[in-house]
């Protein structure tokens, strides 16, 4: 059986999570039926308590928990009986289990407490309480939270996902055998119909904030494609060259709710070698170290590089890398033909153009796997089967050529869940899940490209900019200017990648001493959020990105090669190697975002099920 998802608002909102809140959001909404059942629990102590509501009053604190004293009914109409217990009702979660909120944690409930409504309910609040607590309660401050469902009667616009919900911002210090005071709330307006129940939890931690429409719940990873690397004239055997270079990204959360700027920025040094692996081609291997003020990480990648000549002209390709981190988390990239990286001689306007991988193939230390294929020159832009273990099922993505496509999440388990996508139409994509469907102003550019990738000779400058040092050159060098520009556009996943890459190749006036100096600039616009960190799914609902995640790297050749007799033209020139392992490390990061949002997809739709498959 497939899940079914749901809109509310102008989100496409998904019952997926089991509990999550919203930071920032509005007062809270009104709770309705339970998500499944109405709870059967068993007090341990004295019978429930019926009530019957008009003025506010209180009732006593049934026992079953430890708890004693009394529950604080705020005014209203209708009855209903209370009982509690020390297990969260069916179909709700733990209170600590608030894994996906804004809450500092960890929370824990001594009591779970349900009204269940014994004719039509309207109660003008959420309960309170005033109650000694049992000799095993924990010390700190002790809130009340409300299970907020769907379904609210009155919440205007409704949530989309169940959530516990803080009643106050103000706890009560408490502990063991302590009494504490949490007085009613008088909102929200809660209306039950005989049968439906409002769940209340007494607990100890941290404030939770009310759930946000749109599930904002932080800053979150983007993802993207393996693109094709930047390289330039390929090195002998036997040279190695060791850099350094600086490394900034951003990621900027704009809606559907802003979120502060994530920044993070790493020294990197990266070491490469060359060797031939026989008479045709040459293996070059990049070893890179990205220190962070935190932590440190180091990626290896051996490509695969060759050339041709025609005439005067040598042309140099890629056939294929493979890139592997630390933790072993590996990327291996093919070309069902060459990738041309760089051309000589060099000389303003000559371009050339880059071609998509065959098949980019992604493990995880973790045993997820992540299988693309592209087919540009049919109908189906690529496919990818994202294989998860633990029994989540795999994730199936096709991406079709017109920018329609579809997303099966959880293929071959319980949650199996369908996400199609139209192609844009009348300046409109219709996106459809289960029987839902939801029209968005297109994203996706007019008209419609899905790769591109040329590299272009500017021609020549006589100095650099202030962001890069020629020091490895002496003289009055003049640089040859040349500029790769790639994009790339998901219509499923939903972002454009565009990348820029600078570079400048120096004469002396003794021969061209190749790049000296590259800035890279990789910018991601994510205009869906597929992530599911929030309660659901949420698609731009005004055209622009929901989230813009950006790298930015400044590259200088310096000294610490060796060029087996090659001189310095030999030594600039590995520049572009370095250039070369520094994409492959851009493009390793995305593609860990990429397995990582994967990954939380799963686990999101299997606690949609309790963690049962």
């Amino acid at each position: 059986m497939r899940a079914r998802f749901a809109f509310a608002g102008a989100a496409v909102l998904a019952a997926l999570l089991a509990a999550c809140g919203g930071g920032g959001g509005s007062s809270g909404p009104n709770p309705g039926p339970p998500p499944t059942s109405i709870p059967t629990m068993t007090p341990t102590g004295a019978p429930s308590q019926n009530v019957t509501l008009g003025a506010a009053t209180s009732a006593p604190f049934p026992s079953g928990a430890g708890v004693s004293g009394s529950v604080a009914l705020p005014a209203g109409s209708g009855s209903a009986t209370i009982t509690v217990g020390q297990s969260p009702p069916q179909g709700t979660v733990a209170v600590q289990g608030q894994s996906h909120s804004q809450a500092i944690g960890p929370n824990t409930a001594v009591a779970y407490v349900s009204f269940t409504a014994t004719s039509n309910l309207t109660m003008n609040g959420i309960p309170g309480f005033t109650a000694t607590l049992p000799l095993t309660a924990p010390t700190g401050n002790y809130f009340v939270a409300y299970w907020a469902t769907s379904s609210a009667s009155s919440a205007s616009p409704a949530p989309q996902a169940p959530a516990w919900v803080s009643s106050t911002t103000a706890g009560q210090l408490g502990g063991p055998n302590l009494q504490v005071t949490v007085p009613a709330s008088s909102t929200p307006t809660i209306t039950l119909k005989s049968g439906q129940a409002l769940y209340v939890a007494v607990y100890v931690g941290s404030y939770i904030p009310p759930i946000n429409i749109f599930g904002c719940v932080g800053v979150q990873a983007s993802r993207a494609y393996v693109g094709a690397p930047q390289l330039s004239h390929p090195v002998t055997p036997g040279d190695s060259y060791a850099y350094t270079g600086t490394l900034a990204q951003a990621i900027s959360r704009t809606q559907p709710c802003p979120q502060p700027t994530a920044t993070a920025n790493a020294n990197v040094a990266i070491s490469v070698s060359v060797s031939s692996p026989s008479p045709s081609t040459l293996a070059e291997t990049s070893v890179e170290t990205d220190t962070y003020p935190t932590n440190t990480t180091q990626l290896t990648t051996v490509a695969n590089v060759s050339t041709q000549t025609s005439g005067s002209t040598t042309m140099f390709f890629e056939n294929g890398e493979t890139s592997t981190d630390g933790n072993g988390n590996q990327v291996v990239t093919t070309y069902a033909s060459p990738l041309q990286f760089a051309q000589t001689p060099e000389q303003q306007g000559n371009t050339w153009s880059g071609v998509l991988p065959a098949t980019v193939n992604q493990t995880a230390a973790d045993g997820t796997t992540l299988d693309r294929t592209y087919n540009p020159s049919t109908s189906v832009f690529y496919s990818e089967t994202d294989t998860i273990p633990g029994g989540y099922g795999s994730n199936v993505i096709a991406a079709n050529a017109d920018g329609s496509g579809s997303y099966e999440l959880g293929k071959g388990s319980p949650f199996d869940t369908i996400v199609s996508l139209g192609a844009p139409a009348g300046g409109t994509i219709a996106i459809t899940v289960g029987t839902n469907t939801l029209t968005i102003p297109s994203w996706l550019p007019s008209p419609l490209k899905l790769y591109s990738d040329q590299t272009t000779d500017l021609g020549t400058v006589s100095a650099l900019g202030a962001v890069c040092s020629a020091s490895a050159v002496s003289g009055s060098p003049v640089y040859e200017h040349l500029q790769r520009q790639t994009a790339f556009v998901d219509p499923v996943l939903g972002y454009i990648e565009t990348e820029t890459v600078d570079s400048y190749d120096a004469n002396a006036g003794s021969g061209w001493f190749g790049p000296v100096c590259a800035t890279i600039n990789d910018t991601l616009d994510q205009y869906y959020d597929w992530s599911l960190t929030s309660p659901g799914l949420f698609f731009s609902l005004n055209a622009q990105p929901v989230q813009v995640n950006t790298i930015a790297e400044t590259l200088n050749l310096g000294a610490g090669y060796v060029a087996n007799a090659h001189g310095r033209r030999a030594a600039s020139q590995a520049l572009r190697a370095q250039l070369s392992a520094r994409l492959s490390g851009i493009r390793f990061i995305r593609e860990r975002e990429r397995a990582q949002t994967v990954r939380a997809a799963a686990s999101a739709l299997r606690a949609l099920h309790g963690g049962q498959l």
